[in-house]
């Protein structure tokens, strides 16, 4: 009888010992699941924010183009891809970049499945177009024009570093 009890505290304490295992590894693999990519519809945005761009070339308002980022003819870069959105109510649209406009209002919008850092040069990347501290666009330094940029009205020298944040206003100049 002795023996028979033992041998039942072992296969229970096999069975707590599983569960255990079990339910550990279920919260372990949650905690982490964040860190794969996104099932491209199903995440949400966690980070949602806009900036506004300007550039004038030679004194001109240059257009920032609609739907960089969403019109595969201006969504040359597909690194961020991961961070992207899937709109649910257009399902045949590939996923959106994060950095992203949908008008030509200059507006910046940066809509991300993660919380994280997102740069001018990540607007870029994803446009497909030159922007550097003596390039913009197809214009470059010719020795007597230069590239500026101000955000919020101050000079800035970070360019493609400079990290997006809500309500700043960005104006880059070439000429």
């Amino acid at each position: 009888m002795r023996k028979k009890r033992s041998k039942n505290v072992i296969i229970l304490a096999g069975i707590i010992a599983a569960v255990a295992i079990s339910v550990g590894y279920a919260a372990v693999s949650g905690a982490f699941s964040s860190l794969a990519a996104p099932a491209h519809g199903t995440e949400k945005i966690v980070k949602h924010e806009h900036a506004k761009l300007s550039i004038n070339i030679d004194g001109k308002t240059a257009t920032v183009p609609a739907d960089i980022g969403i019109d595969p003819e201006l969504y040359k870069d597909h690194i961020l891809d991961t961070y992207g959105m899937k709109m649910p109510n257009m399902p045949s649209m590939p996923v959106m970049a994060p950095t992203h406009t949908h008008d030509t209002s200059g507006t910046i919008h940066i809509e991300s499945t993660a919380v994280r850092d997102y740069t001018l040069g990540d607007l870029f990347n994803v446009w497909g177009v030159t922007f550097t501290d003596t390039c913009i666009m197809d214009k470059c330094n010719d020795g007597t024009k230069t590239v500026k940029m101000f955000v919020n009205g101050q000079p800035s020298t970070e360019f493609r570093n400079h990290i997006l944040s809500d309500g700043e206003q960005i104006i880059i100049e070439y000429g």
